[in-house]
């Protein structure tokens, strides 16, 4: 309970559109695909969903934090995060509904104001937003592209739509330079008001971030835990 108001995990769809080296939810899924033909977004109907909570929000007593544990609660396109997002709410109301607010998380490049305002009102309370590296060129070693061009749009989004927002920095990753650091930091100092965890980028077993540094150099621990040096 938060507050005295039950908190309920769910998971309303798995994997993600990325490419990001250090992911092993996209190089599990990856393989997966390779053998078998598996999907790299695959979702549960909203009413599936909205079944689902509304058992658990009754049972409960009527009032419930969700927080989805989805790999993305949102969608690459902003209006089919809108209509998703939507489609489950107006399920969930259809079956008699409760008092609830909802918990997910997301990329960056998916957040525009005009949709958070939207998830605001569809009852979104608090989201955590990948930034993974503010540094462009740290991005850029970990393979996320251009989502560094949004990460400062995407919480001034939150935050005037009046959604709770938190994010994550992987500060040290194999070709980290101190100029990196800096501008991780400066990014932090910039954004003091929202909640950060700041790790090292993991070197999960079958990721792309695995291969090459294993590639360039002898690798400690093993896989409940790679050691590996900051070149």
């Amino acid at each position: 309970r938060h507050f005295g108001v039950p908190f309920i995990p769910i998971m309303g769809g798995r994997g993600c559109w990325g490419s990001c080296s250090y992911c092993a939810i996209t190089s599990t899924l990856r393989d997966a695909r390779s053998h078998g033909g598996a999907k790299m977004l695959r979702h549960r109907s909203p009413e599936n969903v909205a079944r689902e909570m509304y058992d658990l929000c009754h049972r409960a007593g009527g009032r419930a934090l969700f927080c989805f544990h989805d790999d993305n609660f949102l969608l690459p396109r902003p209006k089919d995060s809108s209509a998703r997002v939507r489609a489950i709410r107006e399920a969930f109301d259809a079956l008699g509904g409760g008092d609830v607010a909802l918990i997910g998380k997301c990329r960056p490049d998916s957040v525009t104001p005009e949709l958070m305002k939207e998830l605001r009102r569809l009852g979104v309370l608090r989201l955590y937003v990948g930034v993974e590296n503010a540094s462009q060129r740290g991005a850029d070693h970990l393979g996320r592209k251009t989502q560094q061009a949004y990460a400062d749009a995407a919480l001034r989004a939150c935050r005037d739509a009046g959604i709770f927002v938190c994010y994550n920095l992987l500060l040290f990753e194999p070709d980290a330079t101190l100029d990196d650091v800096r501008e991780n930091i400066a990014f932090m100092r910039k954004n003091a008001q929202h909640p950060v965890n700041f790790c090292r980028a993991e070197p999960y077993v079958g990721t792309p971030l695995h291969r090459d540094v294993a590639a360039r150099q002898t690798l400690g621990g093993s896989y409940l835990g790679f050691n590996y040096r900051i070149e």
